[in-house]
């Protein structure tokens, strides 16, 4: 019985530590409240500017990012609640990306809330001189649905290797295009790369098809859920990126079909 269970020994953190933690949830507990976040991002390494794009993909955040690495970058999050459904879950998503950020030297938030039972519009800025200090161990680069995604793509045997992309994509202007994979074919030599989509990404799906229309530099496969209601028609032929659309998982096969030019191939 759990009545019956005794506690013998647990590992104690150092009070300066307990304080760091409970300081970021107090921060982490405001956001849940916002309708956007702005986060200002400059003088990070690459790597350092990618795992934070990754980030908010990887919890399926609402989000534009604009910049270059030279000035650095801006980040517009959409808030629980500007959403109409999924607040609770959504807020917790983007508290839970809010670490990310905390190691970068320069880098501004400023969250939009609507704040207490009237919902009052305020705001909220947190820096580093804010000293929120975050001591867990920093995102995987990919998520779960990639990674099986991944090894299910390598069972396969194509020339086409697939693995996490390095590469950022920013058009002068537009918005910043960091997709999560990249295909290699070993006997020609291109590259497909490979931009999956969440639950709450319909609007980006848009976002990303303009950018397509206007010149996207390289090939590139939009893995769209099937529960966005976006077609696969909506990219023609003759343009560098192509919606594919699947079910409740992306099928390593479908993948490989159309990486081999057959739009529209099967789910298998």
């Amino acid at each position: 019985l759990r009545g019956a269970e005794i506690l013998r020994r647990a590992a104690a953190d150092a009070p300066e530590i307990l304080l760091d933690r409970y300081n970021l949830s107090l921060a982490q507990s405001i956001l849940l409240k916002a309708t956007q976040v702005t986060i200002r991002v400059e003088g990070e390494s690459a790597p350092r500017y990618r795992r934070i794009f990754r980030a908010a993909r990887f919890h399926g955040l609402i989000h534009v990012v604009q910049g270059d690495p030279v000035s650095g970058y801006t980040i517009v999050l959409d808030g629980p609640f500007s959403l109409f459904d999924a607040v609770q879950r959504y807020g917790l998503r983007l508290a839970m990306f809010l670490p990310s950020v905390l190691s970068c030297a320069s880098f501004r938030l400023r969250a939009e809330l609507r704040w207490g039972r009237d919902k009052e519009p305020l705001a909220v800025e947190m820096g580093p001189s804010d000293g929120l200090v975050f001591h867990g161990r920093e995102l995987a680069d990919t998520t779960p649905e990639l990674d099986a995604f991944c090894e299910g793509f390598k069972k396969l045997g194509s020339p086409w290797t697939v693995s996490p992309n390095e590469r950022l994509f920013a058009l002068p202007g537009e918005v910043v295009c960091v997709p999560d994979l990249v295909f290699l074919n070993a006997e020609t030599g291109e590259e497909v790369y490979l931009e999956a989509f969440g639950f709450w990404s319909r609007d980006a799906v848009w976002r990303r098809v303009e950018l397509i229309r206007k010149g996207f530099p390289a090939r590139i496969l939009l893995a769209v859920g099937k529960q966005l209601r976006v077609s696969e028609e909506v990219l023609g032929e003759d343009e560098a990126g192509e919606i594919y659309v699947y079910r409740a998982t992306m099928s390593p096969r479908a993948v490989l079909a159309r990486l081999d030019g057959k739009r529209g191939g099967r789910e298998g």
